[in-house]
């Protein structure tokens, strides 16, 4: 953040988790998540929007081959869908909850 005209910043430093799981289930107290699945595809669970207005997530596949699908709570969506797939190495996504359902930056 600008700390104004003395021109000094600072900036949050976010706990990273990494996984090879297939399934990985992102609680309120994850932030930046790295999938690295060799063996298969992976899907990452989304907590529930309701009650984490604000909250956002970080996630990347850094897989060559795999294939990651991250997954809203229930009938929640992900800019209107269930479900949002980063297919290629190194694609990633944010996202921020409204308190109701999960929105792309």
């Amino acid at each position: 953040t600008d700390a104004g005209a003395g021109g000094a910043y600072t900036a949050q430093i976010m706990p990273l988790t990494t996984s090879t799981s297939t399934a990985l289930t992102l609680t309120a107290t994850d932030n930046s998540v790295l999938i690295m699945n060799p063996a298969s595809n992976s899907t990452v669970n989304l907590p529930t929007a309701v009650g984490n207005a604000n909250k956002v997530f970080h996630i990347k596949n850094i897989h060559a081959t795999s294939i990651v699908t991250i997954d809203a709570n229930g009938t929640q969506t992900i800019d209107g869908s269930i479900t949002a797939v980063l297919s290629v190495q190194y694609q990633a996504i944010i996202i921020i909850s409204d308190g109701s359902n999960w929105h792309v930056l």
